[in-house]
């Protein structure tokens, strides 16, 4: 018995030109997520008073806030402290690269890391982690998997 299948070649055509799509598709995604996953660890950090441990992080005089920067994936961007980092208590200016497939979401800060982790004088106030709920606040639903999933098989058909 011979079996054969043909017009195979429209249909890998068609694949090919769509698999190509897929990582410029994946960076835009992950663009968009990293962004919203900044806002709502921004939005975080807009607050007046809060028990110890919850959010808003208390905000009296908003450099934690406007230390908060986000990068896209493979880009590269150096940051300036009183430019890009609008308050004195910024790091020195830094350069932050992304690979492909990848986003960051920084604090300048040079206290963001204790008012994170509660460390030191914010011990007593517990731990605000506020980048690492955001993103799991964010994600809770499985969205950024569910939506990945959705746009590749969209590209596809």
């Amino acid at each position: 018995m011979n079996i054969k299948v043909r017009g195979l070649k429209p249909l890998i055509n068609r694949y090919s030109k769509a698999l190509v799509r897929i990582p410029d598709i994946i960076d835009r995604r992950l663009d968009i997520f990293a962004k919203k996953v900044y806002n709502r660890a921004k939005k975080y950090l807009s607050g007046g008073n809060a028990e110890p441990g919850s959010y808003p992080v208390p905000n009296r005089t908003g450099h934690l806030k406007s230390a908060l920067v986000w990068l896209g994936a493979d880009k590269s961007q150096i940051f300036e402290a009183g430019v890009q980092i609008k308050h004195k208590y910024a790091q020195n200016s830094a350069k932050i690269k992304t690979g492909i497939h990848e986003a960051k979401i920084v604090n300048f800060a040079h206290y963001s890391r204790v008012v994170h982790e509660g460390e030191g004088y914010h011990a007593r106030f517990g731990k605000r982690q506020y980048m690492t709920d955001a993103l799991r606040d964010f994600n809770s639903s499985g969205e950024i998997e569910n939506d990945f999933s959705k746009f590749i098989i969209r590209t596809l058909i």
